[in-house]
């Protein structure tokens, strides 16, 4: 499978972000153990994660969710949770 110059640059910058401060032997270069953690709520992306076993048939594109800091503020608020700031 080929992909464009841009995603691939794109692939690249997602794999350092998701290896940064992982010791050196849990570091990879593998785009199918990339993981994209976006928010449930509103869908912005969050972070990138290595998962520990490769998704088969996936080069980058595997997503898991969580919720991004201004979502959890939102609903906090909304349950009168929270901080009062």
């Amino acid at each position: 499978m080929s992909i464009n110059p841009i995603s691939a640059i794109a692939l690249k910058l997602a794999l350092d972000e998701a290896n940064a401060g992982l010791p050196p032997e849990q570091q990879t270069r593998d785009p199918q153990r990339l993981v994209h953690i976006v928010c449930a709520w509103c869908g912005k992306l969050i972070r990138y994660e290595i998962w520990p076993e490769p998704q088969p048939g996936s080069v980058g594109g595997n997503v898991s969710h969580g919720m991004c800091p201004e979502c959890a503020r939102k609903v906090e608020a909304s349950m009168g949770l929270g901080s009062t700031k």
